[in-house]
């Protein structure tokens, strides 16, 4: 029975500690291990190890933020990071995200290359390639370069466009950064595969200093059966649902309120995982419904379920659930045509892609479907197979027994 210790930085929130516990479940020859931060979930059902605590969180935030320093600071975790490895003796490490205020890379890489274990790291964004930020594909439109891409990483970054992305900072580090991640990233490419959610990524992979990595195509996982069900006929549109973890720029959170001006008020919008903006700038009002942000999956499926059309109006995604659960639940989805939901997505009958940003189109869909209401309810069951954690758990444990042979 071989080890697999995972790192990521949480694992509490967003989808990865769900998609790690995904990966352990269907593997019962394999032993896996969860080392994460300051959060932990004790019902994954995983052997999960805490490494840092609250203090030290926001201590790491706060110093990031003055410094541009996330990934390069953070000395504590990373100590307890490797002296749990050390007692685990895993065959295999399997990291996630490495930034979120949490970890030093220069002492995990230069641990990493000490040990000579085989490494297979998931890219979950483009934090790996670039001087800071996970997303240089979208750049706020008040940033420095006026559009919504940027492609310094690519050269080196440097004057960063965008100094308030996550992970926000008041000084820009990003040269220093980017030169630090590709040398250290660089020493250790003999005994790391790297996986991508997406085909889509694999482009930019290959215009950065990772393209001559062992590179792996693994979609993400839903679990089906969890978000499967009947769901009424309604052949109406009364509810509108926007769901997402975190809401930014980034994931469309301005698409909301253009949309909420669009359409008739007798049309409620839902909107799952809210924070304090949101609930500011939409005050009380009878067409808009807030609902606050959990990883319970019987409300997420109550919540899709409840809505007769799920907008998902992210700007990037490297492969993106939302789409995918609300079909296995039996809700139709409005996206917008990003390269990972083209690909992923575009043979889905319950799917309907626009341009970015299009959300006038959007609109008038809804409101065309009101009266001329020609909507699939029902989607291919094998097409939801093919992106279950089932079949992405075979194709890890596929990966891992291959990297274990060699």
């Amino acid at each position: 029975m071989a080890k697999i210790v995972h790192l990521n930085s949480s694992g509490k929130r967003g989808s990865i500690p769900k998609l790690v516990a995904d990966i352990a479940r269907y593997q019962k020859k394999h032993e896996h291990y969860f080392i994460t931060g300051h959060e932990v979930n004790n019902y994954l059902g995983l052997k999960t190890y805490k490494t840092s605590n609250l203090l030290i969180f926001y201590q790491n935030i706060l110093i990031s933020r003055l410094f541009d320093r996330d990934g390069f600071l953070h000395w504590e975790s990373s100590r307890e990071i490797i002296n749990l490895i050390k007692k685990i003796k895993p065959d295999i490490i399997h990291i996630h995200n490495l930034h979120g205020y949490w970890s030093n890379i220069e002492r995990l890489f230069n641990f990493f290359k000490l040990i000579d274990t085989k490494l297979v790291w998931t890219l979950h964004d483009f934090w790996s390639l670039t001087g800071r930020c996970c997303y240089p594909q979208y750049v706020f439109k008040n940033a420095k370069l006026g559009n919504e891409s940027c492609n310094k990483w690519q050269s080196g970054c440097g004057n960063c466009p965008d100094l308030n992305t996550y992970p926000k900072t008041f000084l820009d580090n990003s040269s220093k950064n980017h030169f630090k991640k590709k040398t250290l990233i660089g020493e250790i490419e003999k005994n790391c595969t790297l996986v991508l959610p997406s085909l889509s990524m694999e482009t930019i992979l290959n215009a950065s200093y990772l393209r001559s990595f062992k590179k792996k195509i693994i979609y993400n996982g839903v679990d089906v059966e969890k978000f499967s069900g009947s769901k009424k006929k309604s052949f109406q549109i009364k509810q509108i649902g926007f769901i997402a973890n975190k809401w930014s720029p980034l994931k469309g959170k301005n698409d909301i309120f253009k949309l909420r001006k669009l359409l008739p008020s007798n049309i409620i919008i839902n909107i799952f995982g809210v924070d304090d903006e949101i609930k500011k700038k939409i005050g009380y009002r009878k067409d808009v419904k807030l609902f606050k942000r959990s990883n319970n999956h019987l409300k997420i499926l109550e919540f899709y379920k409840k809505n007769d059309i799920i907008i998902s109006p992210s700007r990037y995604e490297t492969f993106g659930m939302i789409p995918l659960e609300s079909v296995a639940s039996g809700t139709p989805v409005f996206a917008y045509k990003i390269p990972s939901f083209s690909e992923l997505y575009k043979d889905f009958k319950m799917i309907s892609l626009f341009e970015v940003g299009d959300i006038v189109s959007i609109a008038k869909e809804i409101i065309n479907q009101r009266s001329n209401y020609s909507l699939e309810i029902k989607e291919d069951p094998l097409k939801i197979y093919k992106l279950s954690n089932k079949k992405m758990s075979i194709k890890y444990m596929d990966l891992y027994n291959l990297i274990l042979r060699n």
